[in-house]
């Protein structure tokens, strides 16, 4: 990611969009759940590596999946019980 960002040159609008749904319970090499890397902390790496190159803004774009999650209160990277809306429950 550090050398995709230092390629860009100036960057006018970032739009971080990237995300993913149900995948399989799994840690990154960082020992992030799959889910939050991708959803969360990879756009917020991107954003700070372009921020001296960004002339304007970032626009995130999101989704409500989050609305489709069981409420159990307990924390995704334990790796318990583990489904399609579990990364999303709070």
């Amino acid at each position: 990611m550090r050398e995709f960002a230092a390629d860009l040159g100036q960057v006018d609008v970032l739009v971080n969009n990237a995300g993913v749904l149900a995948v399989p319970y799994a840690l990154t090499v960082d020992g992030f759940e799959t889910h939050l890397a991708t959803n969360h902390l990879g756009h917020f790496a991107l954003a700070n590596l372009v921020l001296p190159q960004l002339r304007d803004r970032v626009v995130v774009v999101t989704s409500d999946a989050h609305r489709a999650a069981e409420k159990r209160g307990q924390l995704v990277h334990e790796g318990q019980v583990f489904g399609a809306s579990d990364p999303f429950s709070g």
